[in-house]
């Protein structure tokens, strides 16, 4: 599957904002367990490979750029139903996804967040997140579409979003994080 998102952070005033602005349509808390191989190869290439826990599900999730420009991020995402979180990805599971060579992955950590959703439309949909790992918070905001003409500014306008850095993906950020 094809994932189409942009990804803003924003600060603890706009988080809040924004929180107050709709009427969630869903509250819930995920947890992304996160590997990664002795080599950071998968870091270099920009694939996050975590199990997130959500709803009493496991689900092992693996996400390849196919293009990143700044907010907006296209991934080609893989996922499968699991029943419990392993310790290590083998080898053998991440080429059968990536169609590339790494060493086994190994669990190294987790991210929370508490996630408030938001249908705008079928093609739009709003997660408003707020995360916690290694001892940080932070507050973003994902818009994830699949109509190709999605207008980023006319958005930002229409919900006076303020914030607008381009973040990187949770995995990314937790990664620069635990090697910091």
């Amino acid at each position: 599957m094809v994932e189409k998102e942009v990804k803003l952070l924003l600060d603890e005033n706009d988080y809040f904002a924004l929180l107050a602005q709709f009427e969630w349509h869903e509250r819930l808390v995920q947890v992304n367990h996160y590997y990664v191989d002795n080599l950071y190869a998968l870091v270099r290439e920009k694939i996050s490979v975590r199990v997130r826990s959500v709803n009493n599900c496991l689900f092992l999730q693996i996400k390849q750029p196919i293009h990143i420009d700044d907010a907006l991020h296209i991934k080609e995402e893989y996922e499968e139903s699991i029943a419990s979180i392993p310790s290590i990805i083998t080898s053998d599971k991440l080429h059968s996804v990536t169609g590339q060579c790494f060493g086994n992955a190994f669990l190294i950590g987790h991210l929370e967040t508490t996630r408030h959703i938001f249908k705008l439309s079928d093609s739009v949909t709003l997660f408003l997140d707020k995360n916690l790992y290694l001892g940080k918070v932070d507050y973003e905001v994902e818009i994830e579409f699949s109509d190709d003409e999605f207008d980023l500014t006319e958005f930002l306008l229409r919900f006076r979003i303020k914030s607008h850095r381009g973040a990187q993906g949770k995995y990314s950020r937790f990664m620069a994080l635990a090697r910091s």
